[in-house]
């Protein structure tokens, strides 16, 4: 099946691939088998198909490197929030790595649990889900405390901002944003626009509104940026509330239009 113009990229139709996977198995064996995967694995790595790299390292059960690879990938995708395929991928490959490979990678355990909480409300087991993003985070929480690594740290506690925002508890969320926000390099758009929209709905409950007005728009800039349109919308319905609690009522129908 061509996958291209001009027949330079093929596959094999489902069934005639399973059937030369399985013809592979019988008369390489496992352990060539296993080699041959991982020169496919090192040609996508080496020739910038990351995706299939990841995919052919996990199906070689080389682990650690799929795990290195993943990170590879996060790194060239730092500062913007990723494409809800890149979500389910990743949630798939990361739920594949043994728990001792996990330990070893707490960047991978805080998107990890990103992508479980992307699909919390997916499916039964939620309170299972909860816990395991819980767990998750504290492997990443104390892997960065022990390295001293305070920029790595702030994104656990935006991350547990976000999740006591979500579960009703603003007073413990606002805290966590705070002290997230001291420790966060400048350029981390993804964690600061979090942290920023937390502090903001504290700041207009207070009801020191020009302040939260500030910090809000700072986030709405933040989502602008990085093309994030659920961020950017519901940004100005913050900022719509805002401007209802300031009287300007026609400011406020127009940000909610």
């Amino acid at each position: 099946i061509p996958l291209d113009g001009t027949g330079e990229w093929v596959r094999y139709q489902s069934l005639f691939a399973e059937a030369m996977q399985q013809e592979a198995r019988r008369c390489l064996g496992d352990e060539r088998l296993h080699q041959l995967v991982t020169r496919a694995s090192i040609w996508y790595e080496e020739h910038e198909f990351l995706a299939e790299a990841i995919e052919t390292a996990l199906s070689a059960a080389d682990f650690a490197r799929a795990a290195d690879l993943i990170e590879l990938l996060l790194e060239g995708n730092q500062q913007d929030a990723p494409a809800i395929p890149e979500v389910y991928n990743l949630h798939r490959w990361a739920a594949r790595l043994p728990e001792a490979v996990l330990e070893r990678y707490p960047n991978l355990c805080i998107h990890y649990a990103m992508t479980m909480l992307f699909l919390w409300m997916e499916g039964p087991r939620l309170l299972e889900k909860k816990e395991r993003i819980y767990h998750l985070l504290s492997l990443a929480d104390q892997h960065w405390r022990d390295a001293n690594n305070t920029a790595k740290l702030a994104e656990v506690f935006a991350f547990r901002a976000l999740l006591e925002r979500l579960e009703g508890n603003l007073l413990s969320a606002v805290t966590w944003a705070k002290q997230s926000l001291v420790w966060l390099p400048q350029e981390d758009r993804r964690w600061r626009n979090l942290d920023l929209t937390v502090v903001g709905i504290g700041e207009l409950l207070e009801g020191t509104l020009d302040h939260a007005r500030e910090l809000l728009l700072e986030a709405l800039m933040l989502s602008e940026q990085q093309g994030n349109l659920t961020y950017t919308r519901a940004t100005r319905g913050m900022l719509s509330a805002v401007s209802v609690e300031q009287g300007e009522l026609r400011q406020a129908a127009e940000q909610f239009r």
